[in-house]
């Protein structure tokens, strides 16, 4: 049976690719603009869609999907079921489910489900009528969902479906050619792994996209990152969030910039070695990969970020001596 990876995140493109290592060329992609990035990866097919939650979009994609797979084989579906692309293939295929950060934990579900439990009649209805599922595998229909982390998982979701991965067991359990096959996938840089593989002496610094969200201007979040890189003054890496339009290397000379669209957990499998991870408060600092030094700055010396996202205390955690 063949399969369908549907997803706007990389890092839920590389736990595909990890747990379908042995077929992964064989897979119908449907992504975003620019997720995947290497033309020259032969028996990839990409389908690039427009994935803006809206409406318009989920009509468009069911028609279009419906004529595409018309008469097709029977697949198995992989990835995010929030898309505007995701509802056919949640109604029409097995669906399964891979998280993406934090979104199936605690906090988070109870929030999207009072989203829910609140809309309006209308809304309700609509919803109804485009047969738009209740997403992040809340709806029923959702065979399988694949997480890193049991511990904060939210009670919501039955354990019958849960299937846990550990992401550094994943990777050694494939071969060195697929592994490079992988690298290639994500058209990796060597020049930016023999500059940073092996050392960990290396800051990273896991930008936000916190001016292109409209919380605060482009220059404030500048001299924000100015303060923390001044602060560690020197071996800093920068991974922007993928969604960030900031070029750093404009603002930062002696910074290394690591693409944006290649998971940084990838980039830490293939050898990359951090002393220390900061961030203000984005959540991947607490990915239980990073076997360094964490600090989360938090939002307290900032009024406007504190304001939007409430108050977030300075936070320290050491890492684990073997």
């Amino acid at each position: 049976m063949k399969k369908i990876c549907i997803t706007s995140s990389s890092y839920v493109l590389l736990i595909y690719i990890l747990l379908n290592n042995k077929d992964f060329k064989e897979t119908l992609y449907i992504t975003g603009e620019n997720l995947i990035k290497n033309k020259e990866v032969k028996n990839i097919k990409i389908l690039k869609i427009s994935i803006f939650p809206n409406i318009i979009n989920r009509v468009i994609n069911y028609v279009y999907f419906s004529i595409l797979l018309k008469g097709k084989q029977k697949y198995v579906v992989y990835g995010q079921d929030h898309l505007s692309a995701s509802n056919f293939f949640v109604e029409k295929y097995e669906f399964r489910v891979i998280e993406d950060g934090l979104s199936f934990h605690n906090d988070y579900i109870t929030r999207l489900k009072k989203n829910f439990s609140d809309e309006n009649r209308i809304k309700r209805f609509v919803r109804k009528l485009l047969k738009i599922n209740c997403h992040h595998a809340l709806d029923e229909r959702i065979k399988k969902i694949y997480v890193s982390n049991l511990d904060t998982l939210s009670k919501e979701y039955s354990r019958k479906k849960i299937e846990c991965f550990n992401i550094n067991e994943l990777w050694k359990d494939i071969g060195n050619s697929k592994k490079e096959e992988i690298k290639n996938f994500f058209n990796i840089d060597d020049d930016v792994l023999h500059q940073t593989s092996y050392k960990d002496t290396h800051i990273l610094l896991l930008t936000q996209p916190l001016s292109e969200d409209g919380y605060i201007t482009e220059r404030e979040k500048i001299n924000i990152y100015s303060k923390i890189i001044k602060d560690n003054y020197k071996n800093i890496l920068i991974k922007p969030h993928p969604r960030e339009l900031t070029n750093y290397q404009n603002y930062f000379k002696n910074i290394i910039l690591l693409d944006k669209d290649i998971p940084i957990e990838l980039y830490s499998l293939l050898g990359m070695k951090f002393y220390k991870v900061v961030s203000l408060f984005s959540t991947s600092v607490f990915n239980s990969f990073m076997e360094c030094d964490r600090e989360v700055l938090g939002t307290v010396e900032n009024k406007k970020l504190e304001l939007e996202f409430g108050k977030i205390e300075y936070s320290f955690i050491k890492a684990k001596k073997e």
